[in-house]
């Protein structure tokens, strides 16, 4: 398990209970449309009941439908948004790891994705203006001691992460791309943890 996944299961944990609450209240909220459509069914009912059991009982599906259908979206809608805010959590605790930690986690991601481009040529590499400021010089020095060669490019506007690049072709490690691949990677287990 990967330090991605570690945040984004600590963050779930903590999101669990939370999740219990949003859950309540969305059941809660969907009784409540679900009591009223059934109420104003009932009215519709009685008020038509003279023109025919028939074009009653058509108006009172449909009135159920429509409410089911309000439900399920505002379930929907409620889910979308705590997912979103899971993981753009994950994302500010990754940024806000201690700096040895995050240092450790982002040198490490480094090597490993110039170790994917190969051996041959210089790199280019292209990290967020803090991280460059804070950890630029540690990481040349480190991947020079290694035998690597990397040069820097423009930076990156993105919380966390890089870009590494050799000859045309570049790993893309920036926040929204790893945070994008986990939701999607993750999404589904997450809803299942949160919301069932």
């Amino acid at each position: 398990m990967n330090s991605i996944d570690i945040i984004i299961s600590r963050i779930i944990s903590d999101a669990e209970e939370y999740a219990d609450a949003v859950s309540r209240d969305c059941d809660t909220r969907c009784n409540e449309i679900l009591e009223d459509a059934k109420a104003r069914a009932r009215e519709i009912y009685l008020s038509f009941k003279r023109k025919g059991d028939a074009e009653c009982a058509e108006m009172i599906k449909r009135t159920s439908a429509s409410a089911a259908t309000v439900s399920k979206n505002i379930l929907l809608e409620t889910k979308t948004k705590k997912l979103d805010e899971i993981f753009k959590k994950a994302e500010k605790r990754i940024s806000n790891l201690p700096p040895n930690e995050y240092y450790q986690f982002l040198f490490n991601a480094i090597k490993k994705a110039i170790g994917l481009l190969g051996e041959n040529g210089i790199c280019t590499l292209q990290l967020n203006s803090r991280d460059r400021e804070n950890y630029g010089s540690k990481i040349l020095s480190e991947m020079k001691t290694d035998g690597k060669d990397i040069v820097f490019g423009d930076d990156i506007s993105s919380l966390f992460g890089f870009i590494v690049s050799r000859d045309g072709t570049d790993i893309n490690s920036s926040s929204d791309t790893v945070i994008s691949e986990a939701r999607q990677r993750l999404e589904h287990n997450v809803c299942e943890i949160l919301f069932e």
